[in-house]
């Protein structure tokens, strides 16, 4: 009986030092503040690959002792699910407190911006150009994203960022044509945003912005010809890429859909 009390006691105070000694080592830091780490877990990694990674990044000491921490912490309820995502961490972190920063999805934010006036093109080629998104896009319809400045993540899929610029844009087409002026000659939402469009191509200047819609309008209104060169432009990289020359006389006789010196109209 005595011996099984005392098998009973170092058992107990085995499991209690361990306890402890785990706790110590989750909430002591291995290194400074100003060793700088940066992080990157795919989608599906293993936790013993996301520790591993640590071990060597030097964030923690041991890939055990992490995994028994975790187990130990799941004991009191505590389940540390570890997000995929790029981090940035330091070596000043405890082992508990960069894992805490993973199982939060405290990733990396970045930005991307797209300028006003850019067709969806060009749009398409700036998001392709961002080595930290991955995915490819389709062909997106004209005026349907809104160009403004995003965050990203690295890893996020460009067409996760298309559908919020698309949600975004539609969120403001509706304001905007709830609240439109009724004396306007536009017969959906579709042709306002054509008509503004056309005008933040012929001028990025917003105190030119107002004279040149009030051209237009008047011309609209008349049924003259818009006779806007960005349009002609926009119809002829269409069928032929992005235009590197001039623009010439003889491509306002060049018919198209687009080409708003021989038509008249919103194209």
């Amino acid at each position: 009986m005595r011996l099984l009390l005392a098998l009973l006691a170092i058992a107990l105070i085995t499991i209690l030092g361990s306890f402890l000694y785990l706790q110590h080592w989750a909430h002591s830091a291995t290194g400074d503040e100003s060793q700088l780490v940066m992080l990157n877990i795919p989608p599906g990694t293993s936790t013993e690959t996301i520790a591993q990674d640590m071990e060597d990044a030097g964030i923690v000491s041991s890939v055990f002792l992490m995994k028994a921490w975790l187990a130990s912490e799941r004991l009191f309820g505590e389940h540390y699910v570890l997000q995929a995502g790029e981090y940035e961490l330091t070596r000043g972190l405890s082992p508990a407190e960069a894992i805490g920063k993973l199982a939060r999805g405290e990733v990396v934010k970045y930005v991307v911006t797209i300028p006003e006036g850019l067709t969806s093109r060009e749009i398409t080629a700036i998001l392709n150009a961002d080595e930290r998104l991955t995915g490819e896009l389709p062909e997106i319809p004209e005026g349907t994203l809104l160009p403004e400045t995003y965050q990203i993540h690295r890893g996020d899929t460009r067409q996760s960022v298309v559908n919020r610029m698309r949600e975004a844009q539609q969120i403001l087409l509706d304001q905007y044509w709830e609240g439109r002026d009724l004396a306007l000659p536009y017969s959906s939402v579709e042709a306002a945003l054509i008509m503004a469009s056309v005008i933040e191509k012929e001028t990025g200047v917003d105190g030119e912005r107002d004279h040149i819609a009030g051209v237009f309008l008047n011309r609209l209104k008349q049924g003259m010809p818009l006779q806007s060169d960005p349009t002609v432009v926009y119809g002829i990289e269409i069928d032929s890429g992005p235009m590197t020359r001039p623009l010439y006389r003889s491509d306002w006789k060049r018919d198209h859909a687009w080409n708003t010196y021989s038509r008249s109209g919103l194209p």
